[in-house]
Order: structure tokens, then sequence, then C-alpha cells
């Protein structure tokens, strides 16, 4: 498996072209919010092969970031909460992404939580799987779990 390089080029408010490498479920901790755990890798420029992974929260004030998603991959619905199920809707399809700079919140252990870059929305894409030739096309068909 290759070794994926850190989110350190990413930088706030730009645009980025980007490949899904993983969209799986989640719910948050406290409150059990529902949520899309999605991780994008760069495709070109100074973050080619740099990975970002963000939280898509599902709740009535977040659902259009959710909707973007789903539209900038051009998936018409949510193919279900199962990982082979999302796999098989969102690996591999070419998006672009707007982010944006969150600035550390006080940690209730002490201290900050550092500054971190986030996906702020899904912007558009082809809906088309990547057709590079990297290790990781190559073996799209393979689900890594």
């Amino acid at each position: 498996m290759a070794e994926e390089k850190a989110t350190l080029n990413y930088k706030s408010n730009e645009t980025y072209l980007v490949k899904i490498k993983s969209v799986t479920a989640t719910n948050s901790k406290n409150k059990g919010t529902p949520g899309f755990r999605v991780t994008v890798e760069g495709t070109m420029g100074d973050v080619e092969g740099q990975v970002l992974t963000d939280t898509v929260w599902v709740t009535d004030k977040t659902k259009w970031k959710m909707a973007n998603l789903l539209n900038a991959a051009g998936i018409p619905s949510l193919p279900g909460r199962d990982d082979v199920s999302l796999y098989k809707a969102f690996y591999g399809k070419e998006i672009l992404i707007k982010t944006m700079l969150e600035e550390g919140r006080d940690n209730p252990l002490g201290g900050k939580y550092p500054d971190a870059i986030r996906i702020a929305n899904f912007l558009g894409g082809s809906g088309q799987v990547s057709t590079d030739s990297s290790e990781d096309s190559a073996n799209a068909g393979d689900v890594p779990f």
C-alpha cells in the first residue's frame, strides 16, 4: 500500500481538484450526530498525492454540504451508510473542493487544538473515476477493508 503524504500544502480559501479516496459513515461521540468522513487526495500542483480528511455532519443546518458532495461526485442519492456501498459509489471520483482554515479551539484538557485546514464546500466535478495509472487506480475494484 502506498504511503500517504501529509496535508501540509493545502491552503485556506483555495480551490483544489482532488480524487475521493474514501467516504465512511460515522457518528459524533457526544450527541451521536450522523456524518461521513471524507478523505480526498490532491491530483495536481503542490498538493498532488497529499491527503485531506474532513467530516460532513448530516444535520438540518449542514445537509447542503452532503448534497453538494453527492452533486460533485455525480451521485443522484446516498447509496446507504455501509462501507461497501459508499466505497463503490465514491472511490476515485474527481471533484473540486474549496478549503477553509478552522482556528484551534480550547481543549477541555488544557491548551488549544491546532489550527486545521477543512473542506469548506464541494464545488463540482466530472463525477467520473480518475483514469490515472497509479497503484490505487489499478486496484480500484479491491475493497480496502
